[in-house]
């Protein structure tokens, strides 16, 4: 099976470990290419590929931890201009989402106006197919990075922190200067008091200006978390591996329009070949329509 959309980009990396003396597990992935490609093919304007450039970014470093053939569903519903963003991403980091619109820009000149003031985020976490765990939590903290975080806090009650870094270029072919973003989670045995000043000291100005730049090495993010555990009785242990680099993954092909098609009430086929009118499938996924002629449908219902 071909799918329509596959693109692996090597600049991208993860890496995920530990900060084994102080029991906190982190993940730090810089996302610069595959947000600017998603940002593209949804025609996001500078206000939607913000607020989906960090949701994507914070969507791949929350499923490290998943398994072989396991995949998260993110989606976050808003109450005001902004009314849904979705991520999908699998163990591979193999990734697909959406904004809806993606056309912001002048609808809000303030986070309240964009986002409303509550967000329901439903997560489902399946294996193959089938559903592991579904759990939705509501937030008032206007931020889908933020929001994130509260339902791993809330709903899993593992304490989470995330600090998602973007920024833009005047470049039509690549909007996106820079994407990147840092997660930290306690473990068994984590102080939470330390914890809570290590997520006190990544919200602070020396730990932002380290992530809103990028560094010519992969592991420069090691300046990041010596900036934060700066202070405590000992320099952070670190032990961290490499992750697939994220790629955006879209599943829509012909066999699953052909599924759609084949889908279709006897009434709404009827219509169509009446009418001789174009079957039209529009993917929120990838923003690709396909198009069916009604002979074509034609063919395909009476092969079905």
């Amino acid at each position: 099976m071909t799918n329509a959309f596959h693109f692996a980009v090597m600049n991208d990396f993860i890496y995920t470990g530990q900060v084994q003396n102080y029991h906190i597990g982190f993940t730090f992935a810089v996302t610069t290419e595959v947000v600017g490609q998603s940002v593209l093919m949804h025609n996001c304007d500078p206000v939607s590929a913000h607020l989906y450039g960090r949701a994507l970014t914070a969507g791949l470093l929350a499923a490290q931890h998943l398994k072989p053939g396991e995949k998260y569903n993110f989606v976050w519903k808003y109450q005001g201009e902004v009314k849904t963003l979705v991520v999908d991403v699998k163990h591979d980091n193999g990734f697909r989402g959406f904004i809806s619109p993606a056309d912001l820009a002048g609808r809000g000149e303030s986070t309240e106006k964009l986002l409303g003031d509550e967000c329901r985020l439903d997560v489902v976490r399946s294996n193959k197919g089938r559903v592991v765990t579904a759990s939705t939590a509501e937030s008032i903290l206007q931020d889908p990075v933020n929001d994130l975080c509260f339902f791993f806090s809330y709903s899993d009650q593992v304490e989470t922190d995330m600090c998602v870094m973007i920024g833009f270029d005047h470049d039509t072919e690549h909007p996106v200067g820079l994407c990147q973003g840092l997660l930290l989670q306690a473990l068994p045995d984590c102080d939470l008091e330390l914890l809570e000043r290590v997520r006190k000291r990544l919200s602070e100005s020396t730990a932002r200006e380290l992530m809103s730049c990028r560094d010519q090495t992969d592991t420069y993010f090691e300046n990041v978390l010596q900036a934060i555990f700066a202070g405590e009785e000992s320099a952070p242990d670190l032990v961290y591996t490499g992750r697939p680099a994220p790629y955006v993954d879209c599943t829509c092909d012909a066999e699953k329009i052909l599924f759609v098609a084949n889908a279709l009430p006897v009434e709404d086929r009827e219509d169509i070949l009446a009418k001789q009118e174009d079957l039209r499938i529009h993917c929120e996924f990838c923003n690709k329509t396909f198009s069916k002629t009604a002979e074509e449908c034609a063919a395909i219902w009476e092969d079905a």
